[in-house]
């Protein structure tokens, strides 16, 4: 099968990873990550919120690469001499956290086998001899499609199955209704030993030994992103457990899942002042969500008088703004009230308050609305305007 042609890149301080093209110079950034799931196959240690942590080759690690705090879960109980070769968590909404083991062992009268994915409800989610994945195959890397939530693994030798043939870089898609299918065809001749799949045909791997994609060289303990990208794909580096404890130094990354940073955003007015006739019947006052639109958010607004008096020059307000993930603006209606008085421009302000899930509040949070008195309008024949 023809290779796939690779780019390499090479890291700079802000973050961003610049990726050297024939032609130019064309940049690129890696997914931001806010937490990374990890196994790995010997006892590592890990600094901790309270200490240092022992990880064992059962356990997962969560590591908050925002915050720089890990936190031990044993979250699949005693499995005994095994060891947690594949793990996906339930954070992308697809269902219960998914793994398997490297060694056939019992799991609470639940014999699993090394090419069987396993839930942390206890049941077989894929009975990989069942489903006629030869004995000896080892499932070891697992994930799901983040768009379809199909499960999508790799395996630790070429293997004939399904009526395929499918080597150990290759990832392979398996739905119960219609079997498994190639979901990516090995790019780099490598045994892909973690895996986590993520938006825009991105994903994460672990290799089992020391791969060169060019400019980058990663350890067996290293997580490199891929990016599609025209003819081939960059590969960037997204984690590295050796630079934060020098015990991942004969470790292995042996299963991996990750959680994107969200961006809820910031809810502010588009603008602060605004004017209004007296006879308007009613204006719309625009809201924006800006920095991000990731998630549903809340934002309360409410109406208050200033020399504009509620229930006689406008009619008060209040309420709360539901923005759907991906929604990125509201509008606010509020009333003036048409009166005979000659009483000149007048005022009150609309405020934004308490918006939810992470989301910031911008500036202007707080817009003043200036009602035009229609009264002042008269020509020179006594008619009003």
């Amino acid at each position: 099968m023809e290779r796939s042609p690779m780019h390499s890149s090479m890291k700079i301080a802000s973050g961003l990873f610049i990726f050297l093209l024939a032609g130019g110079v064309c940049a690129q950034s890696a997914t931001p990550l806010q937490v990374i799931h990890f196994s790995a196959d010997i006892e590592t240690t890990f600094p901790g919120d309270g200490g240092t942590l022992f990880l064992s080759d059962h356990g997962v690690l969560d590591y908050d690469l925002d915050e720089g705090f890990a936190d031990g879960s044993n979250y699949l109980g005693d499995l005994g001499p095994a060891d947690i070769d594949a793990y996906h968590d339930l954070s992308d909404g697809c269902g219960p956290r998914l793994f398997s083991v490297d060694i056939t062992t019992d799991l609470g009268g639940l014999v699993v086998r090394p090419a069987d994915i396993v839930n942390d409800l206890g049941s077989i989610v894929l009975d990989g001899i069942a489903e006629g994945i030869p004995d000896g195959v080892d499932i070891d890397a697992v994930s799901r499609d983040p768009d379809s939530c199909l499960i999508v693994f790799s395996i630790d030798v070429t293997a004939d199955f399904g009526g395929a043939t499918y080597r150990p870089g290759d990832l392979i898609g398996w739905d119960p209704g219609s079997g498994f299918s190639l979901y990516r065809v090995d790019n780099f001749g490598v045994d892909i030993d973690a895996l986590h799949l993520l938006e825009d045909g991105r994903y994460l791997i672990s290799t089992t030994t020391e791969v060169d994609y060019g400019d980058l060289t990663a350890s067996d303990d290293q997580v490199v992103e891929v990016i599609p990208g025209g003819p081939g794909s960059f590969q960037v580096l997204a984690f590295d457990p050796a630079a934060l404890d020098a015990s991942w130094g004969p470790a292995d990354l042996d299963a991996l899942a990750a959680e994107r940073r969200v961006f809820p955003g910031t809810i502010r007015w588009v603008e602060s002042e605004v004017s209004v006739l007296e006879d308007a019947g009613s204006i719309s006052l625009d809201v924006e969500r800006v920095g991000g639109s990731d998630g549903a958010v809340d934002v309360d607004w409410a109406s208050s008088s200033g020399t504009a008096t509620e229930g006689v020059d406008y009619n008060a307000g209040s309420g709360t703004l539901n923005f759907a993930d991906g929604d990125t603006s509201f509008g606010v209606v509020v009333v003036p009230i048409d009166d005979a008085l000659l009483e000149g421009d007048e005022t009150f302000t609309v405020a934004l308050s308490n918006p939810t899930n992470g989301a910031a509040l911008g500036s202007p949070s707080v817009i003043t609305v200036t009602i035009i008195d229609d009264e002042d309008f008269i020509f020179a024949d006594g008619f009003e305007d």
